[in-house]
């Protein structure tokens, strides 16, 4: 799967007019994505923490893992598609904390490399994590959790 990569530690930065989306899975590729289908002119930016950017989770545990799907076919949209529709994909970059906006002041979130991004607003899209088993045996070698296309990727090989 693609990825992009900010090349320094604000590059990417939405600016104190943007919109900064923390997390990389659908809801942070579909709320971009609205922003511009509605109008919004100021600069959008999704920051997530995996090297990927945003794409489908249910056919991991299913097509991915039999082989029927390949890495490109998970993709929501292109890396192309997210530059023509002017939304920066900042991959690999996870989000340790935020100071928000307030009035004559952008928001600041810092990564964990240590970036600072500014942002007018912000949006959490962080999504959920799995339930780990809590049962006798849970925590035995060969019991594995398909969280995300790392998980997926280390069960084909």
């Amino acid at each position: 799967m693609p990825s992009t990569q900010s090349s320094g530690p604000s590059a990417g930065s939405p600016g104190p007019d943007g919109v900064l989306v923390v997390g990389g899975g659908q809801a942070a590729m579909q709320l971009a994505i609205s922003l511009r289908e509605l109008g919004w002119q100021a600069a959008v930016t999704i920051a997530g923490d995996e090297p990927y950017a945003p794409y489908q989770r249910p056919p991991l545990s299913k097509a991915f893992l039999s082989g029927s799907a390949d890495a490109t076919t998970l993709e929501f949209r292109s890396v192309e598609r997210y530059a023509r529709d002017g939304v920066t994909l900042l991959t690999g970059q996870r989000v340790t904390g935020v100071r928000a906006a307030a009035p004559g002041r952008p928001g600041v979130a810092v990564t964990e490399s240590g970036g600072r991004l500014e942002f007018g607003r912000l949006a959490l899209a962080t999504g959920a994590r799995p339930r780990l088993l809590a049962v006798p045996g849970g925590d035995l070698a060969g019991v594995c959790y398909l969280r995300d296309a790392g998980h997926a990727l280390a069960q084909r090989e």
